[in-house]
């Protein structure tokens, strides 16, 4: 193995805490093995994305032919792997009741090896020590996995067989290329947003573009909005559906991450400060949560209250109708 800064608790008391005993169980859960290096992500979507785009490169610079990356991760984000299979071995699982454990014990590291897992959690990125630096997530995660800033992000890698599958399931509901709308309003982040929101700013985009089909996703369980028809689509279908669909509304959520590369109308909704679960209350113009790629395709806007208003300034924000001419998420 290449010589990187050490993480490791020598005769601290951490090392047989309850906590770290815990952490060592699920290390062997997933199979590690001595020299292999396991990724914890308790959170999101988002933060699974995230860490699956450094991987790559993490790759390159530290590890050896035998040594394998494992990522362990929330059971919502384990339909990445289609899309981004940059890990030699996946595990899901229910972290939600452990997340505070696991960012505990994130708190203690301080190095790089493949002794202890890396565990990627929220208050090593966005509220925490290294968002006081003002460094957005996959910066961060740059630092907490050492590598260089100009290290390449890789986004989803979409298979020519799950592109062709679901763009012929979308054809067959007598969708035409370039003349739908998908919408998610569904989030793990944010309290969710009145129906009636949703309701509202999807009849104006109807009224705006006559012809189009919105479509609520429906996959999380979430209510079908007024107005809209019902599909269910996994994590992996989401771009290329999105793509043949010309547009999508989504909540500010690893949602809008997955999308960010997508080559079509995208327009994500930045809720009130309020309705975000794990922040402090913050006025609205210090917080913004918003999608962390330069070169994205969604537009995020920020709304202050669900109401008429705002879904009124959402409408506004998607294009033309069919949707521009992009070139496929390869």
């Amino acid at each position: 193995m290449k010589t990187t800064p050490v993480q490791y608790f020598s005769n601290s008391v951490y090392r047989t805490s309850r906590i770290m005993r815990f952490v060592a169980e699920l290390a062997e859960v997933t199979g590690k093995r001595e020299n292999d290096f396991l990724f914890i992500e308790p959170y999101s979507i988002g933060d699974a994305i995230h860490t699956l785009g450094l991987l790559p490169r993490f790759r390159e610079v530290y590890c050896e032919p035998e040594q394998r990356i494992i990522l362990l991760c929330q059971q919502r984000a384990f339909g990445l792997i289609e899309i981004m299979r940059y890990a030699d071995h996946f595990v899901s699982a229910d972290l939600a009741p452990f997340e505070l454990h696991l960012e505990y014990a994130a708190s203690l590291h301080n190095g790089l090896t493949p002794q202890l897992p890396i565990i990627c959690a929220p208050d090593m990125h966005a509220l925490g020590k290294l968002g006081r630096a003002r460094l957005n997530p996959i910066a961060s995660k740059k630092s907490l996995f050492f590598l260089d800033q100009d290290d390449a992000w890789i986004g989803p890698s979409i298979p020519e067989a799950l592109r062709k599958s679901t763009e012929e399931r979308l054809a067959a509901l007598g969708l035409a290329r370039g003349k739908g709308l998908i919408v998610s309003a569904h989030c793990h982040t944010f309290d969710h947003l009145p129906s009636a929101f949703w309701a509202s700013a999807t009849a104006i985009i109807k009224e705006r573009f006559p012809g189009l089909r919105v479509f609520t996703d429906a996959t999380t369980g979430a209510p079908v909005i007024d107005g809209t028809e019902s599909i269910s689509l996994t994590l992996a279908e989401m771009i290329p559906a999105v793509e043949y669909a010309g547009a999508a509304l989504v909540v500010r959520s690893g949602l809008a991450d997955l999308l960010a590369h997508a080559r079509a109308n995208i327009v994500s909704v930045v809720p009130p400060v309020a309705a975000y679960k794990f922040a402090p209350l913050v006025p609205q113009i210090d917080f913004f949560v918003r999608t962390w790629f330069p070169d994205t395709t969604v537009t995020d806007v920020a709304i202050t209250e669900a109401d008429l208003t705002s879904a009124h300034i959402v409408a506004s924000a998607f294009k033309a109708f069919p949707a521009r001419d992009f070139a496929p998420c390869t």
